[in-house]
């Protein structure tokens, strides 16, 4: 369809005018460079540009000589770009094999011949074209022979220009504005464009080194795209300079603070507010919060204010992306927090009249936030009924019966497990 297409830059231009040259002297290009400058994705939109069908090959060091072939045997027969990405992570052995390969197939292209002699005879479509991708500097990967170095006309990816990329992303988005007086357009773009990468510059200085922090070029087009989503929420007439910041405003916060470590909140509140001079937003899902309560009443839970905060993140998350991963230590309620964020809005759509649009999981989990069910399995119904029905295998580690102890037991008898040292009373682990 009409998706997206590559925000061009002068390291794109370049990198295109190298590709270029290679297809004209019949060799592959190989840009390197450091993760998340925009490889894979130069080559793949040189290919829409071109308008070839491109395949991506994610290589790994399970390849082998044969799965090679086969790829190169699909792609001289009809005619198709190939892109090998991370090519390094081949083994040595394999990559010498590959060099042969590929040196016949760009040498049968150079003298236009019909068919190639790979492992057998294959059709030759001299409009193919092969490239390749790799880290030189990473971890683990191994160095290209020099003979297929040669093959390859290599391209340097550094790191692009942040602020060029999110000029042209915010002004795809709509974000701009027009005065009735002169009808001219306000470059707020441009303004929010030297915010994001600002504050996302900062980030990465100032919060501690975590592993799943992630505040380069990916995160700032993700930030960009969701503050579009809200963006299309606006009516034309309310649009203005004020409104925009808010909307981006709230689509950072929305998107960094569910991933911060407790730590790093106060920081990154403070440089939020110091570059958009505001205030934290107030979350906007009342119906869900109300849901929420009325289920974790009918669980005989705890209220927890931050656990009610994190799981309205957690559904802003979703909003996001498809696929999420909830981070946190034993008994800090991960899966708590997903179970009632799915039964909060099974709920919600029951009352507004879409009974089929329910969140479904296990059957056996399900049991635990049942309405239906007033004996679900909660720490008062355990404890009650272990009291009527007498000692019986409590421990979750083992399953010993080590409750037939005395009730100042500290831990389990038999493997040491600390479930009795987290509640009031040995019943209730």
């Amino acid at each position: 369809g009409n998706n997206g297409r590559l925000v061009v830059t002068p390291l794109t231009e370049r990198c295109y005018l190298v590709l270029t040259t290679a297809l004209f002297l019949k060799r592959g290009g190989a840009p390197y460079g450091p993760a998340g400058t925009g490889k894979t994705e130069t080559v793949k939109d040189l290919a829409k540009a071109c308008g070839k069908y491109i395949v991506v090959f994610n290589c790994s060091e399970g390849l082998s000589p044969s799965s090679l072939f086969r790829m190169f045997s699909g792609l001289v027969g009809c005619g198709a770009w190939g892109c090998f990405d991370e090519f390094n992570r081949i083994e040595v052995e394999v990559l010498s094999v590959a060099a042969h390969q590929i040196a016949a197939i760009l040498d049968a292209i150079s003298i236009g011949a019909t068919s190639v002699d790979l492992v057998g005879t294959v059709a030759l479509n001299p409009r193919c074209a092969l490239f390749v991708t790799y880290n030189p500097g990473y971890a683990g990967r191994s160095e290209l022979p020099d003979n297929l170095k040669t093959l390859f006309r290599p391209i340097a990816m550094v790191v692009a220009d942040y602020e060029i990329i999110a000029e042209n992303l915010f002004l795809s988005e709509g974000f701009i504005t027009k005065t009735s007086k002169q009808e001219k357009s306000e470059r707020i773009y441009k303004e929010l464009a030297k915010r994001v990468v600002s504050i996302y510059s900062i980030l990465e200085k100032q919060l501690s080194k975590q592993p799943h922090y992630d505040f380069g070029l990916r995160a700032i087009i993700s930030s960009i795209k969701y503050a579009g989503e809200y963006r299309q929420k606006v009516v034309e007439k309310d649009v203005t300079a004020d409104a925009l910041r808010d909307i981006v405003y709230k689509a950072m916060d929305d998107l960094i603070f569910p991933q911060l470590v407790a730590e790093d909140n106060e920081i990154f509140e403070n440089i939020l507010s110091e570059i958009f001079f505001q205030q934290t937003p107030k979350q906007d899902n009342e119906d869900l919060i109300i849901a929420m309560e009325k289920l974790i009443d009918d669980a005989k839970l705890t209220h927890n204010n931050f656990m009610k905060l994190k799981i309205l993140q957690l559904f802003s998350m979703m909003k996001i992306r498809h696929g999420n991963m909830i981070v946190g230590q034993t008994l800090s309620g991960k899966t708590t927090s997903w179970q009632l964020l799915a039964r909060s809005l099974t709920l919600l759509r029951t009352k507004l009249g879409d009974p089929h649009g329910q969140v479904k999981w296990s059957a056996g989990r399900q049991a635990w936030f049942s309405a239906k069910s007033r004996n679900a399995p909660t720490a008062a119904t355990r404890l009650s009924s272990r009291i009527k029905s007498g000692p019986q295998s409590c421990c979750r580690v083992c399953s010993s019966s080590c409750c037939r102890a005395a009730v100042s037991l500290a831990s389990c008898s038999c493997c040491a497990c600390a479930w009795h040292r987290l509640c009031a009373s040995p019943w209730r682990c």
